[in-house]
């Protein structure tokens, strides 16, 4: 819904595509302070562990990404996951294209030694 009413700040500037993945992260992020803020109300409860149905299964995406600090995991996930140029991404992100460039770079090796790491454990 605020998409409609920020639509006359669009300057035409850039793609709308940018224009949109601003507003909507910009959205995620009060939702997420909202959250964080009625959560430290409530008491800590274990986090269930995602079940498994066959162990030769695909690497759980999330699981993977959750390994990543924020700022490395937005700037992976909005150069290779969304498909963004890295100038769009330091747009979306509100940083520098260097910033984002040396993100994705240690994102990249964080991913990798976390896949390494869990082939050994599983040896």
């Amino acid at each position: 819904m605020r998409l409609v009413p920020a639509i006359r700040r669009f300057r035409g500037d850039g793609p709308v595509r940018v224009f949109v993945l601003v507003i909507a992260r910009r959205a995620v992020a009060e939702v997420l302070r909202r959250e964080l803020r009625s959560a430290r109300h409530q008491p800590l409860t274990a986090a269930a562990e995602p079940a498994a149905d066959d162990p030769s299964a695909a690497v759980d995406l999330e699981l993977l990404l959750g390994v990543l600090p924020a700022d490395l995991r937005q700037a992976f996930v909005l150069t290779q996951l969304l498909g963004l140029s890295y100038d769009d991404a330091a747009r979306v992100a509100g940083s520098p294209i260097g910033t984002i460039r040396s993100r994705v770079f240690r994102a990249r090796q964080r991913l990798v030694a976390a896949i390494d790491g869990g082939a050994e454990e599983a040896l």
